[in-house]
């Protein structure tokens, strides 16, 4: 029998700020395949925790320190089928500053901060719209999850 392996290699983050028009989210457009806007995100290196993974590629991909990071009890997958796997990545929330600006690293072309309505619209898989819906629900909609922080 064959099976797919599910691998947790990798994290994903959501960059959040919030400013006099509301909460809004970072979208970046990757650079290579695929050709698609997404939060940050990025593998963890051996030896390293997923939480401390999230804090290095956040700075790494968008040059924002957070103020906040925390766990968000949700976890994105994916089938990527040029590996034959499916990925599980464990998200994180960064909070960061209302005039936060992103320095994008050599993996992106272009930036975008966006309400939540607009980056769903925007991303191109549903694993990430029911990732920014849970956001939503759970970080904005309620008071943020102190009890979730991990700095």
């Amino acid at each position: 029998m064959t099976t797919v392996p599910i691998v947790c290699d990798a994290v994903s983050i959501v960059v959040l700020r919030q400013t006099a028009e509301g909460w809004q989210t970072l979208l970046l457009l990757r650079a290579h395949p695929p050709l698609s806007w997404s939060q940050p995100g990025g593998r963890i290196e051996p030896g390293e925790s997923a939480a401390a993974a999230a804090r290095r590629e956040m700075v790494e991909e968008t040059g924002i320190q957070p103020t906040a990071l925390y766990h968000v009890d949700y976890n994105e997958m994916f089938y990527e089928p040029e590996r034959e796997r499916i990925s599980l990545l464990p998200v994180f929330v960064a909070i960061v500053a209302a005039n936060a600006v992103a320095t994008l690293s050599n993996e992106h072309h272009d930036q975008r901060w966006l309400s939540l309505d607009a980056a769903r619209a925007l991303v191109a898989f549903t694993g990430q719209r029911a990732m920014l819906d849970h956001i939503e629900r759970e970080f904005i909609q309620r008071p943020i999850p102190e009890a979730q922080r991990l700095d």
